[in-house]
């Protein structure tokens, strides 16, 4: 897991945009950008059909606890002092 924020890149428009290249242009558009999260599973098997390999469901699993630490963490916002 990482944090990410907007950052402008070199290179023409693809099929692929980074998540920092995706966050400039919400700050270019609308002169502010969240702050995003990059949640990766690695994959293991790429058979077509195939179900997902143990150790992919298994990272599957922890990204979700993640995200949802992440989510209620930017529910309650920064933590309050005095």
């Amino acid at each position: 897991m990482e944090r990410s924020e907007a950052e402008l890149e070199n290179g023409g428009m693809t099929h692929h945009v980074s998540p920092q290249l995706l966050l400039a242009y919400a700050h270019v558009l609308y002169q502010n950008a969240p702050v995003g999260w990059l949640l990766t599973v690695p994959g293991h098997s790429f058979g077509f059909g195939a179900p997902f390999s143990t150790e992919t469901a298994k990272a599957i699993s922890a990204i979700v606890s993640q995200a949802a630490d992440i989510w209620r963490a930017v529910q309650d916002g920064p933590p309050k002092t005095g």
